[in-house]
């Protein structure tokens, strides 16, 4: 018994020491199109820890796009809409939970929906007929944005069946774009000039920093507390970590990003960059980024656009071009031969092992 404990702690380190020099190599992933629903195009938003993968695509019919739940087993399945031909999915959580957006019958706008037990159903609004959910938790706590006249939108917080709007703290406008496992919210508040990214906690909202910019965006947060968002115009990268921000660098020839970002559990940012005439997915990894298209097969016919969504596991899923139509992948890391080896005989050691989950510390130095 105490060899083997031994050959453990050997490994251990062996794992430790690995852990600390593999983020200087950049990651190699492979690409899977994950297809259509009879059209030509689709687009993948969230991926869940079970690589359950969910978005839009073109079916069959024409002008009609649906979401999809895409799975290694059984591919993309249409989950149909609120009887509307149009919409889309945009988050899943582990328990297989979907949220997302579709037009009802005989309605003009979209409004959220929450997919459970083979059944959609509309969250309701918080008065305008127009609500988009954007993000789902473990505890099935669903966060977006509703209309509630003109231009006029509010964050609100779906659970057990009831919408609530978010406080503004004088804003003009909220829109909530995140919301993890501890039920912390983020988003953004709109002022009379400007766009702050905030967050609330409890029921209370605070601003984050902005790095002096006049438009800032929390887009998503992680167990961690750590925050992913974008600051300024045009827009730059940036994560929110104990309490400070820091700008994600730009790559060689690009200016900025048009969408926001999202982190998973170890700080991974993914999103996208633009040239000012295209995007290239982007993931930034311990402050440095690196072009997906520079990680996949130099052959593998992809162009990836958009990174838009990243799990635990390191998987990616979004939107490029396979053999020039847009269609939507995802992205399975490519483990280390050294790595492989390690696992298996260290994995026992791993297993469950997260960092704690950061409290507000954020509000240590706002």
């Amino acid at each position: 018994m105490r060899v083997q404990k031994c050959v453990l702690c050997m490994v251990s380190l062996a794992v430790v020491e690995l852990a600390a020099t593999s983020s200087a190599v950049p990651p190699e992933y492979t690409v899977v199109d994950l297809g259509t629903l009879g059209g030509p195009q689709s687009a993948a938003y969230a991926i869940n820890n079970r690589g359950e993968v969910v978005g839009w695509a073109d079916s069959a019919v024409y002008e009609a796009i649906h979401p999809f739940l895409w799975t290694e087993s059984t591919g993309m399945t249409d989950l149909g809409t609120l009887g509307g031909s149009w919409g889309w999915a945009t988050a899943i959580n582990d328990a297989g939970q979907i949220a997302g957006s579709s037009i009802p019958t005989g309605g003009t706008d979209l409004q959220a929906f929450i997919y459970e037990n083979g059944a959609m159903s509309s969250l309701g609004t918080l008065g305008h007929p127009a609500s988009h959910a954007r993000s789902i938790n473990s505890q099935g706590q669903v966060v977006g944005i509703s209309y509630i006249h003109g231009g006029v939108s509010q964050a609100f917080l779906w659970q057990n069946g009831v919408m609530v709007g978010l406080p503004s703290s004088g804003g003009f406008s909220t829109d909530a774009w995140g919301i993890n496992d501890l039920g912390h919210i983020v988003g953004r508040r709109s002022l009379q000039d400007e766009n702050r990214a905030c967050i609330w906690l409890d029921g209370v909202v605070y601003d984050l920093p902005d790095l002096g910019e006049t438009n800032s965006l929390a887009s998503d947060i992680n167990e961690n507390g750590q925050i992913a968002g974008i600051v300024g115009w045009p827009c730059q990268n940036a994560l929110w970590d104990e309490g400070e921000v820091t700008s994600l660098p730009n790559l060689p020839g690009y200016v900025g990003s048009l969408n926001a970002p999202s982190i998973n559990s170890e700080g991974v940012v993914v999103n996208e960059l633009w040239t000012g005439r295209s995007q290239h997915a982007v993931l930034w990894e311990d402050g440095v980024g690196y072009d997906l298209n520079d990680l996949i097969p130099p052959d593998s016919g992809w162009v990836l656009e958009l990174a838009i969504d990243i799990n635990d596991v390191g998987q990616i899923v979004g939107q490029g071009y396979h053999d020039g139509v847009t269609r939507a992948f995802l992205l399975n890391p490519v483990p280390e031969p050294a790595a492989s080896c390690l696992f298996l005989l260290g994995s026992a050691w791993a297993l469950g092992r997260r960092r704690s989950p950061r409290r507000e510390r954020f509000l240590r130095r706002s």
